[in-house]
């Protein structure tokens, strides 16, 4: 055969096997089953009023309400347009939460604890009118009645407010007012129909929450938004808003992200140009939507840090449960200091050093204070649940005496045991035998186990309780066939990193 023949089929067959992995590849990529994603969208709110217009609204603001219509409407457009979205309308978020029987029931109470907050304040019966509307506000947030039925929840915070200025509480009624307006910035009343006191802080009270920066923040709280998006089942959820500006309107469009509790986009636009405002909008969209698609194997949202590295420290309180050298058993108070690192979220290792004091016992058998320190490490399991973290560990520990102790059960040896050399050996009541010395350093080792449980104070700072069980196996210079098993209950704090 030829060279160029062999080289031809050389290069053939080089090529088959290219092809025959870039095509189970590109077969794989097809088949990929991309995940829908979940768009609940948040009911819109128009900011743009003024106190002075809280009974009578200018062309501007009537134009404002039918233009955060019309802008939600274009968000929910460009949303429907998009591959691999499923849009939730409010009706049909709204729907989706008063389907809940439970919900729908704490409504209802919450519906008739309002009712009996307005007879008590028709009947001047201030205060326990004010508890009634407490409790009813209570209920409402039970029920996402800020999502079901934001004009109740306005009501409420209504009556609260003129509740506490018929009590002469003025800052609390400023706060109620400002929740009023909040999630019913539509709101008109009568001129003259409540005191213009009241009046007055009511106007006081639109101003200063149209003054606030984050509307959407005070509306809907980031960990609100998480609670809702598990309640709905939705990935994302979408907020537009309108707020007065320099000119003109502004627009701002916020999608809270529930996998990376994040706003992935917090849009603000002034609507002076329209043109370049829907522009804007639809970046702002594609480029969410081009970070927000992911497959169902691999996500494209970043994962907070994992916090590798733990120290813990605290007290510790050791029993020896086999104790054959004293009569009473002694106590072993001391301190722990351990350092753990995780091997993903499950499996940890860690190396732990607990310092303890043996204190003489009631009847003064361990004759004076021993001082151990112990050394454990190993590896361990854990699983966080909420707040709380249970853990399991086993590993070796060693143990090693730092100062010569003596043991004994005998009453004379407790007086004589060091008699001076002058002293005739018959004459001294103690027999040296039934003195046990621990020399020093004595030596140990054996198994370690360990159970407990971690509390998340802060994100990074924990409280734990734990109980310690070692068993020694190998011994020099201790009786560890006498005094074995240490068991120790701690307590103390721990720090991730």
């Amino acid at each position: 055969m030829s060279g160029a023949p062999l080289k031809s089929l050389y290069v053939a067959l080089v090529c088959s096997i290219l092809l025959s992995f870039a095509g189970p590849a590109r077969g794989s990529e097809a088949d990929r089953a991309w995940k829908t994603i979940r768009v609940g969208v948040l009911p819109g709110d128009s900011f743009v009023r003024v106190g002075a217009q809280m009974f009578e609204e200018d062309a501007r603001t009537r134009g404002s309400r039918e233009e955060i219509g019309v802008w939600q409407r274009r968000v929910e457009e460009a949303l429907r347009k998009l591959d691999l979205v499923r849009l939730l309308e409010p009706d049909e978020l709204r729907e989706r939460l008063e389907s809940r029987a439970p919900l729908r029931q704490t409504l209802a109470l919450a519906r008739e604890r309002f009712e009996l907050g307005k007879e008590r304040y028709r009947a001047l019966e201030l205060e326990p009118a004010g508890k009634q509307l407490d409790r009813a506000l209570a209920l409402m947030v039970q029920s996402w009645s800020e999502v079901t039925q934001p004009r109740l929840v306005a009501d409420t915070h209504l009556y609260r407010g003129l509740a506490m200025m018929d009590r002469g509480l003025e800052s609390e009624a400023l706060m109620a007012f400002r929740s009023m307006w909040l999630h019913d910035p539509s709101r008109r009343f009568q001129s003259g129909y409540y005191p213009a006191v009241t009046e007055s802080v009511m106007k006081r009270a639109l101003d200063d929450l149209v003054a606030m920066g984050d509307l959407v923040g005070a509306r809907y709280p980031a960990a609100r938004l998480s609670e809702l998006t598990r309640e709905t089942q939705v990935d994302s959820l979408v907020s537009v808003t309108l707020r007065p500006g320099g000119t003109d309107s502004v627009l701002r469009v916020v999608i809270y992200d529930a996998a990376s509790r994040l706003r992935t986009v917090d849009l603000s636009v002034s609507l002076d140009d329209r043109k370049r405002a829907s522009e804007l909008l639809d970046r702002a969209l594609s480029r969410w939507h081009s970070c927000a698609v992911r497959s169902e194997e691999r996500t494209y949202v970043a994962k907070p840090r994992l916090r590798r590295w733990q120290i813990e420290f605290g007290y510790g309180h050791t029993l020896f449960l086999k104790d054959d050298r004293t009569r009473a058993g002694f106590a072993s108070p001391g301190a722990n200091i351990a350092l753990s690192y995780r091997i993903g979220r499950v499996l940890q290792l860690f190396a732990q050093t607990h310092q303890m004091v043996s204190v003489p016992d009631v009847n003064r058998d361990l004759m004076e204070p021993m001082m151990t320190s112990r050394l454990a490490f190993g590896a361990g399991l854990s699983a966080e649940v909420g707040r709380f973290e249970p853990y399991a560990r086993a590993g070796v520990e060693m143990g090693l005496t730092l100062s010569e102790v003596k043991m004994t059960r005998d009453v004379s040896c407790k007086h004589f045991v060091d008699a001076p050399t002058s002293l005739d050996p018959a004459l001294n009541p103690c027999d040296p035998s039934r003195v046990f010395t621990v020399e020093a350093p004595a030596f140990v080792a054996g198994l370690h186990a360990g159970l407990g449980l971690r509390w998340r104070v802060v994100q990074s700072w924990h409280a734990q309780l734990e109980v310690q069980l070692s068993g020694y196996v190998f011994g020099s210079d201790f009786p560890i066939s006498d005094l074995n098993f240490p068991l120790t209950l701690g307590a103390g704090l721990g720090h991730r990193f």
